[in-house]
């Protein structure tokens, strides 16, 4: 029996909720952040302390992580989902000229 290739499991409409999620989440994750980064920065100008202080630092040093984050799940639906979607529609595409 011939072995079946995750492609023959995977519906192409799947896939491409994925990649439009994972954009949303990028997306959301960078817009989440700026918004927090804003509240942060004007509560700044009004209000400090050394927890504020503490919690700034920490805040500020996890900006990279989250952006590396953000960027990490967009390259995954730019890239390695893309890719699957376009392997599927190639297989749709020589089912439909074979009919």
């Amino acid at each position: 029996m011939a072995e079946l290739s995750s492609e023959q499991y995977v519906q192409r409409e799947a896939l491409e909720t994925l990649q439009q999620e994972l954009n949303t989440m990028s997306d959301s994750l960078k817009d989440l952040y700026d918004m927090v980064e804003t509240a942060k920065n004007t509560l700044h100008e009004h209000w400090k302390d050394v927890k504020y202080e503490e919690f700034d630092q920490v805040f500020t040093a996890h900006q990279k992580t989250m952006e590396e984050l953000s960027l990490k799940y967009r390259e995954w639906a730019s890239k390695y989902i893309q890719e699957r979607i376009d392997v599927l529609i190639e297989i749709e595409n020589n089912v439909k000229f074979q009919k």
